[in-house]
């Protein structure tokens, strides 16, 4: 779980985080690593757009 204190929040931390959690899953060399699972408030739209770009990244 990552959740980043309010006063941090905007800043793109988190964005910056998740995605080098993601570069790191898909560099193991292990093959057994084959979904990335997040959750979000279905109501922040915000967050939606941010890991729909995310996920989509090369």
């Amino acid at each position: 779980m990552l959740i980043t204190d309010q006063k941090h929040q905007g800043k793109g931390y988190r964005k910056e985080a998740i995605k080098l959690i993601i570069l790191d899953i898909r560099n193991m060399k292990e093959d057994r690593h084959q979904t990335i699972t997040l959750s979000y408030e279905h109501s922040n739209e915000h967050a939606k757009r941010v890991y729909e770009k995310l996920i989509s990244m090369k």
